[in-house]
């Protein structure tokens, strides 16, 4: 009797068999394995919609700075001298600025980019690389930021103190790599304490990261070639900057713009594949990497005009 229960008691305290325990570790190593797919994929899903966030932060907040300054160009004093043919009155028809020896436009462009966004009187360098634009308005203290310097001032895109004597704002927008981060970013350049009609003594700073693309396009005003009057409505099709340019009205018949922004995700990898986006041309693109890529485009009148 007391041999049967030693016997009893030893096959109680035996453990379990080899194959007993390779299936418990088999099927703690599918459980682990699952638990670390749907970790992963939810990191995953969460590092693509914060990159999608903040993707279109920043293409709304670029493309909303643009619209701004647009809506503000030619306000003031700023004409051209065939505005004094027009049908209509559009917005304040004064004499040429104060320190200026010809009457500026309200919106300038540059197919391709500016060859140097400082210099007083630009240059375009043409091609295929991102547009460029510039905008001028006369500003006071009433219709633009202040400074904080002590001084009751306008100032520009950069928050510099305007100091021309004409009284004129002039930002120019347009796209840049970023020597510090490497990220292609929108960039404002702007005439704070530059005297009228003299290379811009700032230093053009970005504004919006991330943004790869800018195109631009004008709705111009008809002209009767035989009075020289600018009918109120666009009356061709939307034209880049080098056929406004060679346009019977040019500059000053601009009567609205077409804004086309192109921005990327900041991180790669975040898709699983290559994506396909439209760009400013409506053309479909497969992306060089993994990133997110999203077309942002506003049509902005030229309120002073309209």
């Amino acid at each position: 009797m007391k041999t049967n229960n030693i016997i009893r008691y030893k096959s109680n305290l035996a453990g379990r068999s080899l194959v007993e325990l390779m299936i418990a570790i088999t099927i703690g190593l599918f459980i682990l394995i699952a638990v670390s797919a749907l970790f992963l994929s939810n990191s995953q899903t969460s590092r693509t919609s914060d990159d999608k966030s903040r993707l279109e932060d920043e293409g709304r907040l670029a493309l909303n700075l643009i619209a701004f300054h647009l809506r503000m160009a030619g306000y003031g004093q700023l004409k051209s001298a065939i505005y004094d043919k027009m049908q209509f009155n559009y917005g304040t028809t004064f004499n040429r600025p104060t320190g200026l020896s010809k009457e500026p436009n309200p919106v300038e462009g540059c197919t391709g980019g500016f060859l140097n966004p400082a210099d007083a009187t630009f240059a375009c360098t043409g091609g295929t690389t991102p547009d460029a634009l510039s905008i001028r308005y006369v500003v006071d203290l009433f219709n633009a930021n202040v400074t904080n310097t002590g001084v009751a001032a306008p100032t520009d895109c950069l928050g510099q103190r305007v100091t021309a004597a004409s009284s004129i704002v002039e930002n120019r927008f347009f796209i840049r790599n970023n020597p510090t981060t490497g990220r292609s970013e929108l960039y404002c350049i702007g005439n704070g304490n530059t005297p009228d009609e003299a290379n811009f003594t700032g230093v053009a700073q970005p504004i919006a990261e991330n943004i790869i693309d800018m195109r631009l396009t004008y709705g111009t005003a008809g002209v009767n070639v035989t009075t020289g009057d600018i009918d109120t409505n666009v009356t061709s099709s939307f034209i880049d900057a080098t056929a406004v340019a060679a346009s019977a009205t040019q500059w000053s018949g601009v009567l609205a713009v077409n804004v086309c922004l192109v921005a990327q995700s900041a991180n790669n990898n975040v898709t699983t594949r290559p994506i396909q986006y439209r760009d400013c041309a409506g053309q479909l693109v497969t992306a060089p990497d993994r990133r997110l890529y999203e077309t942002f485009s506003s049509v902005v009148t030229i309120r002073s005009k309209t």
